[in-house]
């Protein structure tokens, strides 16, 4: 489809699937603090790995399914549907009074209503924006799951300490809630006439170097995994900060580059800017290890944010642009399961690693893994030649 030389990228509906994203981001961001509940229900490290974890391999396997349906069906069936799931099993926390099979289960349940819902909305805003602006599109989008990183943890510690993690439940439940009736006003966005001829498939989904983009963000993903699952508990033993504050500082460096240089991938070139983001964003995971300071906060949270501002929505777009647009929900889904896999996978790795030598080695092997990610970009390169 040839793209309208004035066809705009900034539009009622991009803004509101953006809130519904932001909605969402918060409710799963505020799961942030979950590390801290499971110590206090006297789980370990290894605990944490499992239950922080488990929630993005459900997201994984969720995906196979919700982005088929969304090519088929539509992407708004598959977000409302998916938000409501992801409404009830928050409500379901309130049960939770040990570390056991239960809670287990609903992270399991929570990723799989994760994997429908941000999938979705990201294949919306992938059908409704310009092609030639996609990354742009796609990074300022993010900007509300950035916010949301940087609120949820903040906002979840404020909501802990007043009424402690019953309130946390509740108030991100009616944020779901929220999400759900948002939903019911955007407008279906799936490429008419594709659902019925096209049969999204594993092979067209690996053609054209999509493979090396999955891995790369694979790698991405299993390094920034260290943050998301243990820096509520790292930060609280290192006595410096908290998750709330690095997430402020990380998203709010994040958002300001996305504004100030979000056009820059597109103008110049998406694989260019891949290498120094992932060197970048490895700098701020290793630096985390040697956190003994403000500065060193401060300078390890500033890093991951600014690589971070090019590494999702450049990756995401480089999936996009190599595959069909009848089988978009489907590619957005497995681009997203490679994200939810390397997170998984990680906090399953990290946590075993921290328990045998600990933090601070950990932090350190999680910067070496996003350095890991420069040979698929050296791949990318080449075939691109």
């Amino acid at each position: 489809m040839r793209e309208r030389p004035t066809q705009p990228l900034y539009t009622l509906e991009f803004f509101r699937v953006m809130v519904v994203m932001f909605l969402l981001m918060v409710t799963m961001t505020i799961f942030f603090l979950l590390p801290i509940l499971i110590e206090r229900l006297g789980g370990d490290a290894v605990d944490i790995g499992l239950v922080m974890g488990i929630t993005p391999i459900g997201a994984v396997i969720s995906r196979i399914f919700w982005g088929r349906w969304m090519d088929r069906a539509g992407r708004k069936k598959v977000l409302i549907v998916s938000t409501l799931l992801n409404t009830g099993v928050i409500l379901l926390f309130l049960t939770v009074r040990s570390v056991g099979l239960w809670v287990v289960v609903l992270r399991l349940l929570q990723g799989f209503a994760l994997g429908g819902n941000i999938t979705a909305v990201w294949t919306i805003i992938a059908d409704i924006s310009p092609p030639r602006r996609l990354a742009e599109s796609l990074g300022i989008f993010g900007i509300a799951g950035m916010v949301a990183l940087a609120l949820g943890p903040w906002g979840g510690e404020m909501i802990m300490n007043g009424y402690g993690f019953r309130g946390v439940f509740i108030i991100s439940s009616l944020l779901s809630v929220v999400a759900v009736v948002l939903s019911l006003l955007i407008q279906e966005s799936r490429p008419s006439g594709f659902g019925d001829l096209i049969v999204p498939s594993f092979r067209e989904m690996m053609g054209n170097g999509v493979m090396v983009v999955f891995l790369i963000t694979i790698a991405f993903a299993v390094s920034r995994s260290a943050f998301v699952s243990f820096f509520a508990e790292y930060s609280s033993l290192q006595k410096i900060g908290s998750i709330g504050v690095y997430s402020l500082i990380y998203s709010g460096t994040t958002i300001a580059f996305r504004l100030i240089a979000g056009k820059l991938p597109d103008r110049i070139g998406r694989i260019r800017v891949l290498s120094p983001a992932l060197v970048i964003f490895g700098l701020g995971i290793g630096l985390i290890a040697v956190i003994d300071s403000w500065p060193v906060f401060i300078l390890s949270a500033f890093l991951c944010g600014l690589g971070h501002c090019f590494l999702y929505p450049v990756l995401n777009a480089l999936v996009i642009q190599k595959v069909h647009s009848g089988t978009r929900g489907m590619a957005t889904g497995f681009f997203a399961g490679s994200f939810d896999v390397g997170i998984g996978v990680g906090s399953l790795l990290w946590g075993a690693v921290a328990q045998i030598g600990g933090y601070h080695l950990m932090y350190i092997m999680g910067g070496v893994v996003a350095l890991m990610g420069l040979w698929g970009v050296r791949h990318l390169i080449k075939s691109a030649e």
